[in-house]
C-alpha cells in the first residue's frame, strides 16, 4: 500500500506516508519507558498489532491511528514476537526460541 510503519525503542511506532516519507500517527505504545518490540500490518491494511517490553499487545487502526484493543499477556511472559496469522482474525506471540513459554493464540477482533 501506500503506507509503511516502523518500531522505535523509544516505545513508538510511527505509520509513515511512503510517497512522501511523512508521518501520518505516532503510537505511543503505552509508557515511554517500554520498548516497542515489533509491529505487524493486518492482511486488509486497516489494522496493526504492536508488542511492547511490558508484555502488551495493541491493535491498532492504522488510518486513524487509536487504539482498538489492548491485550496483556502473564506478567513472566517473555514474548518477543507478533505475528499476524492468515485472514487477519488471530494473532500470535511467541518467543524467537524455545525456552518454556509457550505460544499465545488471541482473537483479532
Amino acid at each position: 500500500g501506500d503506507k509503511l510503519v516502523t518500531a522505535g525503542a523509544d516505545g513508538f511506532g510511527i505509520v509513515w506516508e511512503s510517497s512522501t516519507g511523512r508521518d501520518l500517527h505516532r503510537l505511543r505504545h503505552t509508557h515511554v519507558a517500554h520498548r516497542l518490540l515489533e509491529v505487524q500490518v493486518f492482511p486488509d491494511g486497516r489494522r496493526l498489532v504492536t508488542l511492547g517490553s511490558d508484555s502488551t499487545v495493541i491493535v491498532w487502526d492504522a488510518t486513524l491511528g487509536t487504539a482498538l484493543r489492548f491485550l496483556r499477556m502473564p506478567e513472566y511472559s517473555r514474548h518477543q514476537s507478533v505475528r499476524v496469522l492468515l485472514h487477519g482474525h488471530r494473532i500470535i506471540t511467541g518467543v524467537s526460541r524455545f525456552d518454556g513459554d509457550p505460544p499465545i493464540v488471541w482473537n483479532a477482533t
